[in-house]
């Protein structure tokens, strides 16, 4: 009988153990999408703002005259 318990025990701590790694893997994997979609908009930013940085380089810009006193 001892040992018939012993098993369903042992079941039981797979089950648990067989839990936790998926909800290890799951986190994983929300962390990861989480760096991913970051690293993707911070590559847009950059972009963005290179684009930007571009269009202002290309109008012609007025220099403010010196005012001498």
């Amino acid at each position: 009988m001892t040992l018939l318990h012993s098993g369903n025990s042992g079941a039981r701590q797979t089950r648990k153990a067989r839990k936790a790694d998926s909800e290890i893997l799951s986190e994983g994997r929300k962390a990861n999408c989480y760096l991913s979609t970051a690293l993707s908009m911070e590559y847009c930013f950059t972009v963005v703002n290179c684009i930007l940085g571009l269009m202002w380089l290309e109008e012609p810009h007025e220099k403010p005259e010196a005012t001498s006193s």
